[in-house]
């Protein structure tokens, strides 16, 4: 059994694509200063890292392991319409107008991400590919179709649904119940991990823990622990351990 992503096997040319653990960085190749440290080389963190560099700050992105070695890495490719919430829990959780707000935020990302890939000439293979919801169960498609009606009337988001007589031409088989389509989601191939941590002037050090990492505000004024993750780094205060400790001085940002 291969203990390490699929798609590693595509990159076979890569260093960046191995089983093998990553070499440890030797602190000596820190800078002595940058004006930002991001914690983790996932998409949040690597996004973070670019917009960051584009607007002049120096950046050093820190990884324990390598790039996209967590779940930026395992989740097939997919770009998808909406968030982790369901249609119906949008709703009920924030009402229709911040459900609405949300959606097209979520939305808007899509077509920043395929600005991202235009603008750094990443060649991932993304693609406005779709996506299908297949019902399992004749509930399942009900459920189907009043989310279809839902999207329509909250989102302004249009979304076929296909009966179950007519899904073969779809997913080859007669196994479910129906199906919803949704034509904007897109898929991209695993290698924009591998070259989104070169983007627009970042530097990278993989196999670096970030246990006992603080930040400063200046050479005399050390940040409390508390919620700070951007600040001036001192690669003095970088410690050695097997574990990050995001709780001393440094505060994940969401990966939603």
């Amino acid at each position: 059994m291969k203990e390490y992503p699929y798609w590693w096997d595509t990159l076979r040319d890569s260093s960046a694509a191995s089983p093998k653990p990553p070499v440890p960085t030797n602190r000596a190749d820190f800078p002595p200063r940058v004006d930002v440290a991001v914690i983790g080389a996932g998409y949040t963190g690597l996004a973070a890292a670019r917009h960051l560099a584009r607007t002049g700050a120096s950046v050093l992105v820190l990884e324990r392991d390598r790039v996209g070695a967590g779940a930026s890495s395992r989740n097939g490719g997919q770009v998808l319409t909406g968030l982790k919430l369901d249609p119906a829990t949008l709703v009920d959780r924030f009402g229709e107008a911040n459900a609405r707000q949300l959606f097209d935020v979520a939305r808007e990302s899509m077509m920043r991400l395929e600005a991202i890939v235009s603008e750094e000439s990443i060649e991932c293979g993304y693609t406005r590919t779709g996506h299908i919801q297949a019902a399992t169960k004749a509930k399942h498609f009900k459920a189907l179709q009043d989310e279809q009606a839902l999207l329509a009337r909250v989102f302004n988001h249009r979304v076929e649904i296909v009966p179950r007589a007519d899904q073969r031409s779809e997913v080859g088989t007669d196994a479910y119940h129906g199906l919803l389509v949704d034509e904007q989601s897109g898929a991209e191939s695993r290698e924009v991990r591998r070259r989104a941590g070169r983007c627009s002037g970042t530097q990278r050090r993989d196999s670096c823990n970030a246990h006992n990492c603080h930040l400063r505000r200046s050479d005399s004024d050390r940040v409390a622990p508390g919620p700070h993750w951007l600040g001036l780094l001192d690669r003095r205060d970088l410690g050695e351990g097997s574990e990050p400790d995001l709780r001393r001085g440094a505060r994940c940002a969401g990966r939603h």
